[in-house]
C-alpha cells in the first residue's frame, strides 16, 4: 500500500494524454498535465509552507482544488477542505482545532461566499517561479521509479482530516490516513462498473467524505476521467457540464437529484448510465421520475465518514430498492441490540455497526469520542437498520432521531413520511424538552396551504398513532440544508425554540 499521491504519481504515469479531469470553467487536464501541475505546486508548496503541517483549502470542486490535494501530499503537508457553507464561527473553531497555519482559497470565491478569512493566502498570488515550474516539468520527465523515490511516505500517515457535518450537533475532526482511503477506493473499483474512458460528474464538495474519496481520489488512481462543478444546486450549470463532457456516472444526494429533476432538460443528462446517492433517505418518487426522465437509474448506497466513507451499495444488476446495499468487499457490518450490543438475527431492526480497512484513526484530539464510538474493532454508526438473509443493509433512521413519549420510542423520520403522505410535500420533525423535563414533538412542513389542525386530522386519518402526533406543526417556507445535502437539523432546532410553547 502506498500514499495516495504516490498511487497517482503510477496512474499519471501510465495515463499519459488520457483524460483526467476538466471543469465548468473550461479548464481541461489530461494525466500528464495533471502531473506536471501537481509537482510544480508541491515544489512551490513546500517552500511557502515551510513547517506548517496543515494546510486548510477552502474552495469548491474544481480541478484547481483537485491539483491542491494532490501537491499538498506529495509536498508533505495534510490537505484540510473546509467545509464553507457551516458559517463564519464553526468554520474557524475548525481551523483552531486541526491547528491550521495557513488558508488557501481565492479572491473570486471569497467575493461570492463573503468568507474573508484573516491570514488566507489567494491562489491569485500564489504563481510558481519559472524556476519551479522548469523543476516541475523536469521531474515529471523521470522513470516512474525514480520519481516515487522522490516521494516516498508511510501509507498510516495522516492523508486528510475532514470534519462532520454537524448536522445534530458541532462537527468533529474525522483523521484518515492514506490506507483508509485507498482501501476504500480499491474496494469500490471491484464492484463499481465505470472504467476507463468513462467519467465521473462531481457535484460534492471535498469536504464531504463521499466527494473526497468517490469523486477526487477513485477517479485519479483509477485513470477514469473527473468533471467538477462548484455548485451542486445549480442545475442548469451541472446539465450543461454533463452535455459537454459526457460523464456516464453521476454521485450526488437525493435532494441534489430533485433539483436536476427540476432544472435540467432531459437531453442534458443523457450521458449518465446511473447515479449514486447517499446521505439520507432516498425516495421512491425522486427515483422513479429521474429513470423516467433521464433513463438513468439512481442506486442507494451508504456511509459514514468515519469509514472513508463508503460501507455498502446497490448496483446495476443487484439493485434491491428501499435498501442501501450489500457491504463492499472488505467490510463488515452487524446489526446489534442498542443496549447489549449483541447481535440480532436476519430482518431485526437494531444498531447498526461496521469495520474494515478503511476505518478512522479516530477523532481529532479527542480519545473520549473516539472511545465512545469504536468498541471492540467495531465503528458504531448510531444508525438504525437491519441486514435481510442476501447480506442487503436497510437504514431506518438514526438513533438520535427517536423520541421517548409516553414510554414508547418515537421515530422521526416515520412521522416525516406520514405527513408528506398528508401534505405531498416535504416535512422535518424535532424534539424539545419542556421545563418538566418530557421530550415534545415539532413539525415543519412546506405546504403553504394546509394548517396544523388539517394535517394532524390527516395523520389520523392514515392510521399513525396519536401519541406520535406533533403537537406543535409549523408551516416553513424551505427546509434548511447542509452543504452536504442532508438537513441542517440545528438550524431546524433553533427554529423550533423560537416558535416551541410548551406543554
Amino acid at each position: 500500500m502506498e500514499g495516495l499521491h504516490l498511487r497517482f504519481i503510477r496512474t499519471a504515469k501510465g495515463s499519459g494524454r488520457a483524460f483526467a479531469m476538466a471543469d465548468s470553467s473550461g479548464r481541461e487536464f489530461t494525466y500528464r498535465r495533471t502531473l506536471v501541475a501537481s509537482l510544480v505546486m508541491a515544489i512551490s508548496m513546500r517552500r511557502r509552507f515551510g513547517k506548517d503541517h496543515r494546510v486548510g483549502i477552502l474552495l469548491p470542486p474544481s480541478t484547481v482544488s483537485a491539483i491542491l490535494n494532490i501537491a499538498l501530499p506529495m509536498a508533505g503537508k495534510v490537505p484540510v477542505n473546509l467545509n464553507y457553507t457551516i458559517g463564519r464561527e464553526v468554520l474557524t473553531c475548525a481551523i483552531e482545532r486541526a491547528s491550521i497555519g495557513r488558508v488557501i482559497t481565492s479572491r473570486a470565491f471569497v467575493e461570492r461566499s463573503g468568507l474573508h478569512l484573516e491570514g488566507a493566502l489567494f491562489l491569485e498570488d500564489m504563481g510558481p517561479s519559472p524556476m519551479e515550474r522548469l523543476k516541475g516539468v523536469f521531474l515529471s520527465l523521470l522513470p516512474a521509479g525514480l520519481l516515487l523515490s522522490l516521494f516516498r511516505s508511510d501509507p498510516n500517515r495522516t492523508a486528510t482530516i475532514l470534519f462532520s457535518s454537524g448536522s445534530t450537533g458541532r462537527p468533529k475532526g474525522i483523521v484518515l490516513s492514506h490506507r483508509a482511503i485507498a482501501s476504500n477506493v480499491d474496494a469500490l473499483e471491484r464492484v463499481c462498473p465505470v472504467g476507463r474512458g468513462e467519467k465521473v460528474m462531481g457535484v460534492l464538495p471535498f469536504f464531504h467524505s463521499f466527494g473526497y474519496t468517490v469523486t477526487l481520489w477513485f477517479p485519479l488512481l483509477k485513470g477514469i476521467g473527473a468533471v467538477y462543478h462548484p455548485n451542486p444546486l445549480d442545475g442548469k450549470g451541472v446539465g450543461e457540464a454533463v452535455s459537454r463532457y459526457r460523464p456516464s456516472l453521476l454521485l450526488a444526494t437525493p435532494t441534489f437529484c430533485d433539483i436536476y429533476l427540476r432544472q435540467c432538460r432531459k437531453e442534458d443528462l443523457s450521458s449518465i448510465r446511473f447515479c449514486i446517492v447517499g446521505g439520507e433517505k432516498l425516495k421512491m418518487s425522486t427515483c422513479r421520475a429521474f429513470r423516467e426522465r433521464f433513463g438513468a437509474e439512481i442506486l442507494e448506497g451508504y456511509g459514514c465518514t468515519e469509514m472513508g466513507p463508503v460501507v455498502s451499495v446497490n448496483l446495476p444488476g443487484r439493485n434491491r430498492v428501499g435498501t442501501v446495499g450489500p457491504p463492499i468487499p472488505g467490510t463488515m457490518v452487524k446489526v446489534v441490540d442498542p443496549e447489549s450490543l449483541e447481535a440480532l438475527p436476519p430482518g431485526r431492526e437494531g444498531l447498526v455497526l461496521v469495520k474494515g480497512p478503511s476505518m478512522m484513526d479516530g477523532y481529532l484530539d479527542d480519545p473520549g469520542a473516539t472511545a465512545e464510538v469504536l468498541r471492540d474493532g467495531w465503528y458504531v454508526t448510531g444508525d438504525v437498520g437491519s441486514i435481510d438473509e442476501e447480506g442487503f443493509l436497510t437504514i431506518t433512521d438514526r438513533l438520535s432521531r427517536f423520541s421517548k413519549i409516553g414510554g414508547e420510542m418515537v421515530p422521526h423520520l416515520r412521522i416525516e413520511e406520514a405527513v408528506k403522505g398528508v401534505t405531498g410535500k416535504e416535512s422535518v420533525v424535532v424534539s424539545l424538552f419542556d421545563e418538566d423535563g418530557r421530550e415534545r414533538l415539532v413539525c415543519f412542513h412546506t405546504h403553504p396551504g394546509m394548517d396544523g389542525p388539517t394535517i394532524r386530522k390527516g395523520l389520523l386519518e392514515k392510521g399513525l398513532p396519536s401519541l406520535w402526533i406533533p403537537k406543535e406543526i409549523h408551516f416553513i417556507e424551505s427546509i434548511p440544508l447542509l452543504g452536504s445535502g442532508k438537513v441542517d437539523l440545528q438550524k431546524v432546532k433553533a427554529l423550533a425554540l423560537e416558535r416551541f410553547h410548551g406543554p
